[in-house]
């Protein structure tokens, strides 16, 4: 929630009539400080750290780097509203899975770049019963910690972020966990749910003795395994309970035999 205060915008666009005439319309509107403008991908990520701007104006191709290399290279502690602003019309659907809130087509129109930032504002600024993005990660490692003890929180809940919340899952609810660029999707049967962490980061968190990475894309829950298949040409192929098939990768076939207590199979 931001209340009392000007909105703080980052225009990235190689382009720099682009950025003049950002800049120029972002005049116009009430509740808005640009505070800077970056020419490249580089410089932007530098900016956005030490700065954590409200929001960001970005086009998806810049001189160094993709905007999506810009986003996905921030951490996870900084969530700025995004709006792309980019010839590219293919590029859409990406957008939207890095949370975009508005996707501009160049040229665009005035009126239409004004009202797009305009609901920005209006969504920055809106009352909303969650926790800050600060007090959130402040909670998070505090129930993190191994010392914490809480008589809610169940020992065998795992904790997540979650759009600006936090996630508490039982282990055994978890499915499996799929790559999705910089993100992460974590499938239970009732729902997915999108994380912007990778799966570096997340199989450290993840109890080993329940969860498994056969492929770098892909970690199971290795209680939920119905079926294990081997083919003749030796692929390893492994299939959940609820009938979803996942193989494994030949570097991980040793350890998944041996994880699960086939290791003469290794």
């Amino acid at each position: 929630m931001i209340k009392n205060s000007k909105i703080r915008a980052l225009v990235v666009d190689s382009d720099l009539s682009t950025q003049k005439r950002i800049a120029n319309l972002l005049n116009e509107i009430d509740n808005i400080l640009l505070i800077k403008q970056s020419l490249n991908g580089e410089n932007a990520i530098k900016f956005i750290v030490a700065n954590t701007p409200d929001i960001i104006f970005i086009d998806t191709h810049l001189s160094d780097m993709s905007g999506f290399d810009v986003i996905s290279s921030l951490p996870n502690s900084i969530n700025p509203l995004l709006i792309f602003i980019t010839d590219q019309e293919r590029f859409a659907l990406k957008a939207f899975e890095y949370s975009a809130f508005d996707y501009l087509l160049k040229p665009f129109k005035d009126d239409r770049f004004i009202n797009s930032a305009k609901r920005a504002i209006d969504s920055l600024n809106q009352d909303k019963s969650i926790i800050t993005s600060k007090k959130i990660n402040q909670l998070f490692d505090l129930i993190s910690n191994e010392n914490f003890q809480s008589p809610v929180i169940e020992q065998k809940k795992l904790l997540f972020k979650y759009n600006g919340t936090i996630l508490l899952l039982k282990a055994c609810n978890i499915n499996y966990i799929l790559a999705s660029g910089s993100y992460a999707e974590i499938h239970t049967s009732e729902k997915k749910y999108l994380l912007r962490e990778s799966l570096n980061s997340l199989i450290k968190k993840l109890p080993d003795d329940t969860f498994y990475r056969i492929h770098r894309s892909t970690i199971i829950n290795l209680d939920l395994i119905e079926e294990v298949s081997i083919a003749n040409h030796g692929e390893i192929q492994v299939k959940m309970v609820n009938d979803e098939s996942f193989r494994v990768s030949q570097s991980n076939r040793m350890n998944f035999f041996k994880q699960i207590g086939l290791k003469d199979y290794a």
